[in-house]
């Protein structure tokens, strides 16, 4: 999202939150040049640039939710592709009952073109992902998701190809990260809506990288990242115009940093110290939020909600109000405007070492 940085977005997948949806990520951001989440699955994408309702926390610049598509409940299907960057497949199928199954495999080849074929470099990545997703109707008022998503990346570079390339660093990534969760969505009567999603995620990070003219190591890091979220929302239609929305999120995080940073010198001529991160973090961050939500005329509604947050590393609390009208002007026009006080806290890398902890959350 222009205007912030990567670690500002939030994704959820099916309701579950995806920390990254990208390949070679940035550790503690969201950024990555390829995504890993393959197109063909997906239903539907809803994009909030900003001023986000007061369900969403722990943001600050948007938030993108996305929908995947059920599998064939009625037949086998499968679906082949292939195309510049590598090869791809997707498997769907009834599971038995109301339930149906989808599955998509990728992997690039770009490794193997380089050493097969004279592509004008002498490097290029390697990576793969993998996505399994159930859909269950236990009832007609209850639905079951279940998503496991998983990608690898590989990359590796020496002096030669350094030079060869106009590279400033070289070295080797060996990057694994995958969220597995469940989604249930009850509709307990025709007005009362709830959601709720639990899911595990794990990053794991295997880097070096030495600087290309010097030859000097720069640095070297042996980490893994779990997060546990938890995270519920209800819905309650109180009358024709008006609606109101409670719900929270608890999520748990533990990290394990073994991280070097070699002294170097900048651009500047400046001698950068060298340090070292060896350090296993543990936290919580807890939020809670309540919106209600009315019809102020036949074209405008308005939004009115409340959300706290709590982060037992850095021991801070937030509030955060956040208003926001829809003027539907037209049948395909709709204007609005939004206020609001959003707050984020630090990735846990930056929370391992302990004095970042009395840093304010942005």
């Amino acid at each position: 999202m222009r205007g912030g940085t990567p670690s500002e977005n939030l994704f959820l997948v099916d309701n579950i939150v995806v920390p990254n949806i990208n390949h070679f990520p940035a550790q503690g951001s969201t950024s990555g040049p390829i995504g890993l989440l393959n197109v063909e699955l997906i239903r539907e994408v809803q994009f909030r640039a900003g001023g986000f309702g007061a369900e969403h926390g722990d943001r600050l610049s948007s938030v993108v939710e996305v929908t995947l598509r059920d599998g064939n409940p009625e037949k086998r299907a499968a679906q082949l592709g292939l195309d510049f960057t590598g090869v791809s497949a997707v498997v769907e199928g009834p599971a038995g009952g109301r339930a149906a199954y989808l599955l998509s495999v990728r992997r690039s080849y770009l490794d193997l073109l380089v050493d097969a074929v004279d592509v004008g470099a002498s490097v290029a990545p390697r990576y793969g992902d993998y996505a399994v997703r159930l859909n269950a109707e236990p009832s007609a008022r209850h639905r079951v998701s279940g998503l496991a998503l998983w990608a690898d990346d590989h990359f590796a570079t020496d002096m030669e190809q350094a030079l060869e390339n106009g590279m400033a660093s070289f070295g080797r990534q060996k990057l694994l990260q995958g969220t597995t969760g469940l989604n249930w969505t009850a509709l307990w009567s025709d007005d009362w809506l709830s959601q709720t999603s639990l899911a595990h995620t794990v990053a794991r990070f295997d880097e070096d990288y030495t600087d290309t003219p010097s030859q000097q190591p720069l640095f070297s890091n042996r980490s893994s990242e779990h997060m546990l979220a938890l995270r519920h929302r209800t819905r309650r239609q109180l009358t024709t115009t008006s609606s109101l929305s409670v719900g929270g999120d608890v999520v748990l995080q533990q990290g394990t940093f073994d991280n070097r940073y070699m002294s170097r010198v900048s651009p500047l001529g400046d001698t950068v110290p060298g340090t070292l991160l060896h350090t296993r973090p543990r936290g919580a961050r807890v939020g809670v939020f309540a919106a209600a939500a009315h019809a102020l005329g036949n074209d405008l509604e308005g939004t009115f909600g409340l959300r706290l947050d709590h982060g037992t590393l850095t021991g801070s609390t937030t509030a955060g109000p956040r208003v926001s009208l829809a003027w539907n002007v037209a049948d395909r026009t709709t204007l609005s405007g939004s206020f609001g006080i959003y707050r984020q806290s630090l990735p846990l890398v930056v929370l391992a070492t302990p004095a970042h902890r009395s840093l304010r959350d942005p």
